[in-house]
């Protein structure tokens, strides 16, 4: 029986917050590996941690980045037939995004994410060059919703909660079809 690892990385993201640097922040998992055997069906990963001054927190899981092509198929004298494709060379193969309620509810988290180039729709999956600029936003977004349906991209931002004293968890999942590979989580 082959085992594969799925190993995870802890970063701070600075920029996120104000003065990152003056921050005590703390994070860890409650694994750092995930063994991926032949009856693999998922798993779920707590990561908690500590913010000396209980801000908001955005937590992104990011999986290892794959060459992706996307297609679009046409019905052609009634059979159906890849009629486009746009690659995209840097696609990750998982895109999980947590924030804290402070900032879901203040409606401030769309504009972070955008500001800081993060969250499904502001990754900025760049196409192979030569690609119509039109046709390659069409396809990123048919596969941000692909990946959505197959729980490997978070199209909605979980919860991470925030407790008064600082203390901070979100539940990160990996579904089946998760991909082997080299994970960054960011904080």
């Amino acid at each position: 029986m082959r085992r594969f690892i799925l190993a995870l990385a802890i970063l701070l993201l600075p920029g996120l917050a104000a003065d990152v640097s003056a921050r005590e922040i703390a994070a860890d998992l409650s694994s750092h590996e995930i063994e991926i055997t032949a009856g693999f069906d998922g798993a779920e990963l707590l990561l908690y941690g500590h913010d000396a001054h209980a801000a908001d927190v955005i937590v992104i899981v990011r999986g290892p980045p794959a060459p992706t092509a996307v297609r679009k198929k046409a019905r052609v004298a009634g059979i159906w037939i890849n009629q486009a494709e746009v690659e995209f060379p840097q696609a990750p193969g998982f895109y999980f995004v947590a924030a804290t309620e402070g900032l879901r509810a203040a409606g401030e988290l769309d504009s972070v994410l955008q500001e800081t180039g993060l969250g499904a729709r502001y990754l900025g999956l760049a196409a192979s060059g030569g690609t119509n600029p039109e046709l390659a936003d069409e396809f990123r977004r048919a596969l941000i919703e692909l990946r959505g349906r197959q729980q490997l991209f978070s199209t909605e931002p979980a919860l991470v909660e925030m407790r008064k004293d600082g203390l901070f968890r979100t539940k990160v999942p990996f579904p089946a079809a998760t991909p082997v590979g080299q994970y960054t989580v960011m904080v």
